[in-house]
């Protein structure tokens, strides 16, 4: 085989590959119920899965760098690659003698806030609440409630850099999901 037709055998099986890998891709991302966050310019995701307690977010891994897992296993806490962001994820299970009532967990986290929060949503399976803190940080918190599942996250960042983290913030809380958890 000539040099020249090797090399054209060689790009045909390339391409061919390509288009295989792609197209499952593709189908892989077009299932029912996939979720995944649009980076944009974060390009790589990672995606987070707590099987102890059942939950999963995705990040972008170009802003946010994923810190060990915590030594009880409830979850994980990230910072920014650039920048003074956190995030935070946990889950935790409901406990009787607690009041963890949506509305009871948004109050608690709004006293973070130091004053009424700017953003506040209270449904029966979901607390939300976003404020500026005294220190100038927004901070941000939603926690799901699933029968006796309770998963959380937070993210704190400086109000200057908004523009860049508040796009980022609400992919991420979009993301966080309820699953079963491994029991």
């Amino acid at each position: 085989m000539a040099a020249g037709a090797a090399v054209s055998v060689v790009r045909a099986v390339c391409a061919a590959v390509a288009l295989v890998w792609v197209s499952g891709a593709v189908a892989f991302a077009a299932q029912p119920g996939r979720r995944s966050i649009d980076a944009g310019s974060e390009v790589a995701k990672g995606h987070y899965v707590n099987v102890r307690y059942g939950y999963s977010v995705n990040f972008p891994t170009g802003l946010l760098v994923a810190e060990p897992e915590s030594d009880a296993g409830d979850g994980r806490a990230f910072h920014a690659r650039r920048g003074s962001a956190k995030a935070a994820v946990w889950g935790a299970w409901k406990l009787d003698d607690l009041d963890q009532r949506p509305s009871t967990i948004a109050a608690e986290a709004e006293q973070e806030c130091g004053g009424p929060a700017a953003y506040k949503v209270v449904k029966p399976t979901m607390a939300a609440v976003s404020c500026v803190t005294k220190k100038g940080d927004v901070l941000y918190r939603k926690t799901l409630l699933k029968g006796d599942q309770i998963v959380s996250l937070q993210m704190t960042y400086p109000a200057a850099e908004r523009a860049t983290w508040d796009p980022v913030l609400q992919r991420v809380a979009a993301s966080l999901t309820i699953l079963e958890p491994a029991r």
